[in-house]
């Protein structure tokens, strides 16, 4: 008799489980949705889980920039799951400061606020169309973009440094070098 007890109360509390999941999926199917694909990390399964999902009757957003956080969110207004940035290839859980729009400017300032960020996550969140501008515009940027603070790190290093010497003629020669730094790609369509 003693052999039956395990299963029994096993199938008592898959049951349980089973009644308590169904209740918040028909209930409050965003909330079990945006749970749901948080616990997630297969990609399977998380693309079967937007659909489900979508033919619940949920919407489902990109990442966005400016709404987006690390994990899945609900947007109850527009009754919509918004996708974290975390759902971005490269991304996961990169510290950044978000810009105040997805415009051209925004873009801009997400750098500018963002200057220590990794080349290849900033490529990535502009594939994933997280900003309204021209991805192949976004990326040449992107490269402008590092090797203008690469070149102002090291013009500004060099001019410590030979002021800490007094080299008058080195500092000259060196600020001088600020008028070497190309203007940024003007903005195109694709």
């Amino acid at each position: 008799c003693s052999s039956y007890l395990f299963n029994k109360s096993h199938s008592a509390a898959y049951a349980l489980t089973a009644y308590q999941t169904a209740y918040l999926k028909a209930n409050y199917p965003l909330e079990f949705y945006c749970a749901l694909l948080n616990s997630n990390i297969d990609q399977e399964k998380t693309v079967e889980y937007m659909r489900e999902a979508k033919r619940a009757g949920a919407d489902i957003s990109v990442p966005d920039i400016v709404r987006s956080r690390t994990n899945w969110t609900i947007d109850r207004d527009k009754n919509t799951l918004i996708a974290g940035m975390a759902m971005i290839r490269g991304v996961g859980k990169a510290k950044f400061i978000s810009p105040t729009t997805c415009s051209c400017d925004g873009f801009k300032e997400f750098l500018e606020k963002n200057r220590k960020l990794n080349k290849q996550v900033c490529v990535n969140i502009v594939k994933a169309g997280c900003f309204e501008v021209s991805p192949l515009w976004a990326i040449d940027y992107i490269e402008w973009f590092k090797k203008k603070i690469q070149t102002e790190d090291t013009i500004k290093e060099r001019v410590e440094y030979f002021t800490k010497k007094g080299d008058a003629k080195k500092i000259k020669e060196w600020n001088e070098k600020w008028q070497t730094i190309p203007e940024p790609p003007a903005e195109y369509d694709t």
